[in-house]
């Protein structure tokens, strides 16, 4: 009967020594800056702000409307327009006085009818173009690019696939594996979009660099007698719940239309699968090549272990750090 692999010791090492080196980088706040633009009347629009901490005092933004909009109230963190117009298509500004540091902002426009828009402004940038009113196709093909983009940023994710299709090895393993993985993440992501299941932000992010940690630490001992080895679609599963909360989290921030729901949704999750299927074929192409052309892959498995287990490591000790301060 396989037995469960013991915890690593050298990974302990590097959690440990991690945690030290995390201590003072959590000092700055580094969460965007929070636009709403909500529509409370037809061409009527509420505009609000949250900025983290740490900003300085003097950070309040001065934002432009387009031409046919006039303020009509404000408050202390929030301002009133009427406009004569629709504001698709149309050009609004942010500019941010006293900033102790550049601030990355989301701005958010809610429509009477419920449909969404997000965008995620850099330092760099300060003005938004409004997307038009939405359609299926617009919605669908921003969407798929959502997941795209987004399986690409999130290397927690892309290095946990490299564990994955190293332990699986075969490509019917590999198959089932990332299968496990897609059904589990997909379920996870559905449940918490629909607010049915929800765990905040912080801890998922720290549980999903654990896993990582952990599968790295499996490619290190590479003792194929062991539960995750002998079932690596079981152990891809288990995890991939807690992945798919990781996805809602970021499907949370860019905002789901309410009147296209479905499509949205289902759109995210297929660009998350494309960018994973781009970056696991060649992968698990190359390794396949390897093993069959009889090349010794010790020093290529160890040199994969400690390297995602080291960044694995540290990513935990932050993201505890960030938290537990």
């Amino acid at each position: 009967m396989p037995m469960p692999c013991p915890h690593r010791f050298v990974l302990t090492l590097l959690v440990i020594s991690a945690s030290f080196s995390a201590q003072g980088l959590m000092a700055d706040d580094v969460r965007p800056g929070l636009v709403e633009i909500n529509e409370v009347a037809a061409m009527r629009y509420l505009v609000r702000w949250t900025l983290p901490p740490g900003t300085g005092w003097r950070a309040q933004p001065d934002i432009r409307f387009p031409a046919g909009c006039t303020q009509v109230g404000a408050a202390a963190q929030s301002r009133q327009y009427d406009c004569q117009h629709d504001l698709s298509e149309r050009i609004i500004g942010l500019d941010f006085a006293g900033l102790s540091r550049p601030l990355h902002v989301v701005i958010r426009l809610q429509r009477l009818s419920g449909e969404t828009h997000t965008k995620v402004l850099s330092p760099r940038v300060r003005t938004w173009r409004v997307p038009p009113r939405e359609t299926y196709g617009r919605v669908v093909l921003d969407y798929l690019q959502y997941g795209i983009i987004h399986i690409f940023k999130g290397i927690d994710h892309l290095l946990f696939v490299l564990c994955l299709i190293w332990i699986a090895g075969t490509w019917r393993r590999i198959l089932w594996t990332i299968t496990a993985f897609t059904i589990a993440h997909s379920l996870t992501l559905v449940l918490s979009a629909l607010d049915l299941v929800r765990l905040a932000a912080a801890p998922v992010e720290a549980l999903i660099a654990l896993s990582v940690a952990f599968l790295a630490s499996e490619v290190i001992r590479g003792e194929r007698n062991c539960l995750t080895w002998r079932y690596p679609a079981s152990i891809a599963a288990v995890f991939g719940l807690m992945h798919g909360l990781g996805f809602a989290s970021v499907l949370s921030d860019i905002g789901l239309p309410q009147s296209k729901l479905p499509s949205a949704l289902i759109s995210f999750n297929l660009g998350v699968e494309i960018g994973q299927i781009l970056f696991a074929l060649p992968i698990a192409f190359i390794l396949w090549r390897m093993r069959e052309a009889g090349w010794r892959t010790d020093m290529l498995r160890l040199t994969i272990g400690y390297g995602v287990g080291s960044l694995a490591a540290f990513w935990v000790a932050l993201r505890i750090a960030g938290f537990v301060a």
